[in-house]
Formats: C-alpha cells, sequence, structure tokens
C-alpha cells in the first residue's frame, strides 16, 4: 500500500469515527481552549484605563483651588454634603449655594468620590443655567464640571462609580 493510499484511509476513518459520535478521538484533536480570566469583582480595585493628562492636570488645579477657596470652619464633608442638599430643594435659593457647599465638602474630604460627582454635577447644572449670563463664567464651570470628573473617576474604587464619573465627563 502507498503512503499516500495509507494516508487516505486514515483520514477516511478519521471521519468515519467522527460521523458516527466518537467524541474522545474529535475532542483531543481539537485546541484547547483559553482559560477565561476571572471575573472582575464590582468592589474590587480597578487599573484605570482611561488616561488623560489634561484633565489630571486641570483636576489637580482644581482641588487646589476649592481648598484655598474653601470657608474657614470645622464642618465634615457628611454636613457640607447636607447642606448642599438642603439648598438644592429650597425654592428661590442662591443657584451657587449648591455649588459652593459642594466645593467646600471636596475641600473637607478629597478622597472621597462622592464628593467630586456631587461637585461636578452640581457644576454643570450651574454652567447650564440659561438665565446666568456670564458665558465666561458658564464656560468655566463646565471646565470646572470636567475636571471634577475626572478627579472622581481617579478615586473611584469600583466599577459603578467610574461609570458614574465617565458619564459626567461631557
Amino acid at each position: 500500500m502507498s503512503q499516500g493510499n495509507r494516508l487516505g484511509h486514515l483520514g477516511a476513518a478519521f471521519i468515519g469515527a467522527m460521523w458516527l459520535g466518537v467524541p474522545a478521538l474529535a475532542q483531543t484533536l481539537r485546541p484547547a481552549a483559553p482559560p477565561a480570566a476571572p471575573p472582575r469583582s464590582a468592589t474590587a480595585p480597578v487599573a484605570k484605563t482611561f488616561v488623560r493628562e489634561g484633565l489630571a492636570s486641570a483636576g489637580v488645579r482644581l482641588e487646589t483651588a476649592l481648598k484655598s477657596e474653601a470657608p474657614p470652619g470645622a464642618k465634615t464633608a457628611a454636613q457640607w454634603r447636607r447642606e448642599a442638599e438642603t439648598a438644592a430643594r429650597t425654592e428661590g435659593a442662591e443657584p451657587d449655594a449648591e455649588l459652593n457647599a459642594y466645593a467646600a465638602a471636596v475641600a473637607a474630604d478629597p478622597n472621597d468620590v462622592r464628593n467630586w460627582l456631587d461637585y461636578a454635577n452640581a457644576a454643570i447644572a450651574a454652567g447650564n443655567d440659561e438665565e446666568r449670563a456670564d458665558y465666561s463664567a458658564r464656560f468655566k464651570l463646565k471646565g470646572r464640571a470636567s475636571a471634577a470628573a475626572y478627579q472622581g473617576y481617579l478615586r473611584a474604587r469600583n466599577l459603578a462609580d467610574e461609570a458614574r464619573a465617565l458619564s459626567r465627563l461631557g
């Protein structure tokens, strides 16, 4: 029997075995699937994949500015957040009262992602205020909102906070 004939018979036997349902032979010839990556926990520390140097430096400048603009006092970040929430619910309140309270919360605890995201939301709202005639101030607020959102992203410790921060970058 020639070499080509022998290979032909071997191939036919292999195809016949697979056709008849011999899974063990078929499984040994298939390449192994790569091992699955372990699932990423929603609370595990997350490596940052979205990196923007301009936003990072703007965030550092914003943090410095907010600390220097913060009113002196012994209020905690939680107290400032409550004050901001009260200002947001009060009709006829100063439009910047909420923003200033969240700015003070950031100055009191810059490591809390909630402070940054709440400040970003307030800055977005103030920047979108059509009654504000000063377009330069509106532009500045939108820039501050993006910088605050990025700072929140950098400080996020889980995927949900990361997503919330990135959604506010605008």
